[in-house]
């Protein structure tokens, strides 16, 4: 549209337009590797569109991102701006919090440390599209590794992956990701229209992101709070519950590629991974 008509009608104006490279850049740990939360994968994400974003708005991160993750395309060779550098100051803050729709909290303790701690807090809102029941999933990384993960999309060549057997399937299932499940039964163990409202409260030292879980477990109240040491990487998680009257079978789901050793007296799991 610019190149040809001379303007866009207004595209790149519009709410979340210039906003789109940089929540790729949240999305992304220190490994490299991108949050799948939905049906989306755990993999890299090549996208010469930033180096667009980044002649366009003149955002040096878009350009860092671009460099960091290239992308095979040629286009690229026309929306490179040598007059962005990518050596400028980096307009990115350490948290992020996107809360329409996705309900996605994102935080690290550095952007350029392959080494870093990176936590991302689910919330949002069920029923979109190629959504799944992950209210309240959470995801960890340190080290060069993702030790609290969510599995992603199945094969889309499932029977009634898009219908009516979509919340049949595992990784479709509150109970397929990190996070709580009251009552589990055949059907969708989240209700498919719940809400889950989420806050971020940011420090130079940590962060502190909270999803309210109430409709998604249908208790009186849930909510769960992620603590979060920028310094020393510890991330807590904490889950207030209050059922009322009514006596709950709550379970805590986490999934992990590692090894896992379990000790049922002290009631500890101990993730081992790479050495």
């Amino acid at each position: 549209l610019e190149s040809a008509l001379g303007h866009d009608f207004g595209l790149g104006a519009t709410p979340g337009f210039e906003d789109s490279s940089r929540f790729v850049q949240h999305c992304v740990g220190p490994s490299g590797t991108a949050l799948s939360f939905g049906d989306g994968t755990e993999t890299r994400m090549p996208n010469v569109a930033h180096l667009y974003f980044a002649r366009r708005f003149r955002d040096a991160s878009a350009l860092r991102y671009a460099i960091e993750h290239p992308a095979d395309e040629a286009i690229g060779l026309l929306w490179y701006e040598p007059a962005v550098r990518r050596s400028d100051p980096d307009p990115l803050p350490l948290d992020a919090h996107y809360p329409v729709n996705a309900g996605i909290v994102m935080m690290r303790s550095d952007w350029d440390d392959p080494d870093a701690s990176f936590v991302s807090l689910k919330g949002g809102r069920n029923g979109v599209s190629h959504g799944q029941l992950d209210l309240g999933t959470f995801t960890y990384e340190v080290s060069g590794h993702r030790w609290i993960t969510d599995l992603g999309r199945d094969d889309y060549n499932l029977p009634g992956y898009f219908g009516d057997r979509r919340y049949t399937y595992y990784r479709h299932r509150a109970e397929g990701h990190n996070t709580l499940v009251v009552d589990p039964g055949e059907g969708p163990d989240q209700p498919l229209d719940a809400r889950a409202p989420t806050t971020l409260r940011s420090s130079p030292g940590g962060a502190t992101a909270t999803v309210d879980l109430t409709q998604a477990t249908g208790l009186d109240h849930a909510e769960r709070t992620l603590v979060y040491d920028r310094g020393t990487h510890r991330l807590t998680v904490i889950d207030e519950l209050d059922a009322g009257q009514y006596t709950a079978d709550i379970r805590w789901f986490a999934h992990a590629r590692a090894s896992i050793a379990l000790d049922d007296t002290a009631r500890v799991a101990t993730l081992e991974h790479a050495g």
